[in-house]
């Protein structure tokens, strides 16, 4: 639990063992988390456990600045503390500055300090392996560090499991896309892919938000990663010039599933905030996406606005 509420109704910030009647499923592991009340073992469970066994851990160096990309939320107290460790070991190779990286490379709940893991308030309940925990990822970063420091080959002790295939996804996945309410985009003679359903308004003015919907397919097909969904271009003496995408903070992607949950149509807003420092001219905004076929097939798609001034 926490400040702002609790999981499970009878189990409130701050209970420790010993404030609930001593009853533990796994004693061993009660003997080991010390003041943490053990509800479920995740450790142990079958055919995977629901927590990670094998976590890396990784220093990077720039210059005199030290990156320590963690696989876990850590508390202020317990990164000035893994910070310290980390700058101990490269001090003497040049490094002033170390600073923390998280959520990288996996993800194990909280790391709190021994004194937060104690009182059990939301961190140190959230902190899964101990009382120690800290103390044991500020003895591996130590390693690492003192190995990218002497430049020799840190210590490799195991792998990260891939447990990529034997997850249960909840989300069912994207059946088929198609700009019209039959299940393929060949069957429709009318409509297509981008299409805009709401075209902009043919002026706007710093702060005005302009919106724009086009018939749009479904984002999970290709998350677009470092290219985005849409860009905001502006006409200079011709050619299209992107001047906002996904990214920036003016701008917003939304998509939905019309026609009801079986069906393969939908629809993308694309919405561009004007900034007050905009450069006046013509725009257009292009959304782009891809297409999933009931055969399985992905084609990319794309859609164009009408052009509209900005004064």
């Amino acid at each position: 639990g926490a400040e702002d509420g609790v999981a499970v109704a009878f189990i409130e910030e701050g209970i420790v063992y010993g404030d609930l009647p001593m009853v533990t499923l796994v004693p061993e592991d009660q003997a080991c988390h010390e003041e943490k009340t053990i509800l479920l073992p995740v450790g142990r469970m079958l055919p995977y456990p629901w927590s990670p066994t094998i976590l890396p851990a990784q220093v990077l160096r720039l210059g005199g600045l030290a990156i320590v990309p963690v696989p876990f939320e850590i508390t202020t107290i317990s990164g000035r503390r893994l910070r310290a460790s980390v700058l101990a070991q490269l001090e003497a190779a040049g490094v002033t500055r170390a600073v923390i990286a998280g959520l990288s490379n996996g993800y194990s709940s909280y790391v709190s300090t021994r004194e937060e893991y104690a009182i059990q308030h939301y961190e140190g309940a959230f902190t899964q392996f101990g009382p120690w925990t800290l103390a044991a990822w500020q003895q591996e970063f130590s390693e690492v560090a003192e190995a990218l420091r002497d430049g020799v080959q840190a210590p490799h002790k195991a792998m990260p499991l891939d447990l990529s295939d034997d997850q249960i996804i909840n989300v069912p996945g994207v059946v088929a896309d198609s700009p019209c309410a039959l299940l393929d985009a060949a069957l429709c003679p009318f409509d297509k892919f981008g299409d805009v359903v709401v075209a902009p308004p043919a002026g706007a003015a710093p702060g005005d938000l302009v919106k724009i919907t086009f018939r749009g397919a479904h984002p999970r097909n290709n998350l677009r990663t470092g290219t985005g969904y849409l860009e905001v271009q502006r006409d200079d003496g011709g050619m299209f010039t992107a001047v906002a995408r996904d990214w920036d903070p003016e701008t917003r992607f939304r998509w939905r599933r019309t026609g009801g949950p079986l069906s393969p149509t939908s629809e993308v807003d694309v919405e561009w905030r004007i900034p007050a420092d905009v450069v006046p001219g013509t725009y257009r905004i292009v959304y782009f996406g891809d297409a999933k076929s009931l055969f399985g097939a992905f084609t990319p798609i794309s859609g164009t606005s009408p052009t509209f001034t900005v004064q």
